[in-house]
């Protein structure tokens, strides 16, 4: 009966668990308000630094059509321009190292601090259940501990990689062997054990094959951004000769186009 019961509550726990889904809000709940005064600083230093390459265009593009007039222009107004220019990349690269500042500092810094406290708070709800939570829901006291450290350290990154679920198991099974090396040695337990671990890494194999056509893919589309500059190249001298496009437009809008999709 004893057994019975125990899969009953196993089988509630499991469903209990696939059903409960947590929302995004979730992840930020350890988080005061010197949190989300420095997450508001991080967004917008994100978001100050998605403006640099657009304005890194511009800027390139009136110098390049500054450089272009040249000839048609007194060279007191050459030189002008190009020291408006070269001011305005000053004044883009101090801006450009605040906000980057601000960005990896902010982001960086709340989420050790939301790291830190989740830990604790994990380890006291841990340390509060009954004998039957680990009898029931964890399968040896190392998985407690890699949970503790892993879990935590996904929240930390903000992302949350399917590499170290695949490894997890496998750190386990290596941890608890090494760890009882003189009992599965008088039992001739290697095999056994080596077998068990080759058969946790299954999965990273699994998912090495899929991140390398992922990556290949990836990779071999660069031969488009070749095309599109071949292509920009022809139509864009065309504009320039023809139409009377400007080349430093032309050139920051085939940039953008070409690089705009890596």
């Amino acid at each position: 009966m004893g057994g019975v019961d125990n899969r009953k509550w196993i089988d509630l726990f499991k469903k209990k668990k696939k059903n409960k889904n947590g929302s995004i809000w979730s992840i930020f709940m350890h988080a005061d308000g010197e949190d989300w005064f420095l997450m508001v600083l991080g967004t917008i230093g994100a978001i100050g630094e998605g403006f640099t390459f657009p304005l890194i265009l511009y800027i390139s593009s009136r110098m390049i059509n500054n450089i272009g007039s040249s000839s048609s222009m007194e060279p007191n107004t050459f030189i002008h321009n190009i020291n408006k220019n070269a001011l305005a990349w000053l004044y883009l690269a101090c801006a450009s190292f605040v906000i980057c500042f601000l960005e990896g500092y902010c982001w960086t810094r709340t989420s050790g601090r939301q790291a830190s406290r989740m830990r604790c708070k994990y380890l006291k709800a841990v340390l509060r259940q009954e004998v039957s939570y680990f009898d029931l829901q964890v399968t040896s006291t190392s998985e407690i501990i890699t949970s503790v450290s892993n879990d935590t350290l996904i929240i930390q990154d903000v992302l949350s990689e399917k590499i170290r679920e695949e490894y997890n198991q496998a750190d386990t099974i290596a941890e608890q062997t090494i760890s009882s090396i003189r009992t599965v040695y008088s039992f001739v337990g290697e095999n056994k054990s080596m077998n068990a671990f080759s058969n946790a890494l299954q999965g990273t194999v699994n998912l090495g094959l899929k991140q390398g056509l992922a990556k290949g893919l990836a990779i071999g589309s660069n031969g488009f951004v070749f095309a599109i500059w071949s292509f920009m190249c022809y139509y864009g001298s065309r504009l320039v000769m023809y139409h009377g496009a400007k080349g430093g437009t032309v050139f920051a809008v085939g940039a953008t186009i070409a690089l705009g999709g890596l």
